[in-house]
């Protein structure tokens, strides 16, 4: 119990935050519960090949919490993780993004670059006539995916 104490408290140190181990989960706040959740995900991954999702993740989130979350974001993807983050909220995505798939309609219309993502180009990327792109676009260069999308 001592050693996943221990290696519990490891995770959450990476993340910037202190939590109780004995605190019920209901009685924190949305952003250390969304914390230990990617915590708990995190354990025994190996982030060279892991993508992590989140959906909508700071939809119930005050600012605080918001930078916690990012906070924790970046922390995994510096162990090497993909992540997938859907947001509606522009300024997050501005924030966060590395590279930005745009999506119109449920389909995917443009894949934008860090270097040329702008609130602008997110609502002038749907070209017109377009209605899907290839989903390898949203791939680092030369990089390696071991996920298929099959609609």
């Amino acid at each position: 119990m001592a050693t996943r104490a221990a290696a519990s408290s490891s995770i959450l140190a990476e993340f910037g935050v202190e939590i109780p181990l004995d605190v019920p989960v209901s009685r924190l706040s949305a952003s250390e519960r969304t914390i230990i959740a990617i915590g708990r995900a995190l354990q025994d991954w190996d982030a060279s090949r892991g993508l992590l999702v989140l959906d909508e993740a700071t939809a119930a989130l005050d600012g605080q919490e918001v930078d916690q979350l990012f906070g924790a974001v970046r922390t995994v993807t510096a162990r090497g993780a993909a992540v997938v983050f859907v947001s509606h909220r522009t300024p997050e995505v501005l924030a966060l993004a590395d590279r930005c798939g745009v999506l119109r309609e449920g389909r995917l219309v443009d894949v934008i670059d860090r270097a040329e993502l702008s609130h602008d180009r997110l609502f002038l990327s749907s070209p017109a006539g377009s209605s899907t792109m290839n989903t390898s676009a949203l791939l680092p260069p030369g990089g390696r995916h071991s996920w298929e999308w099959r609609p």
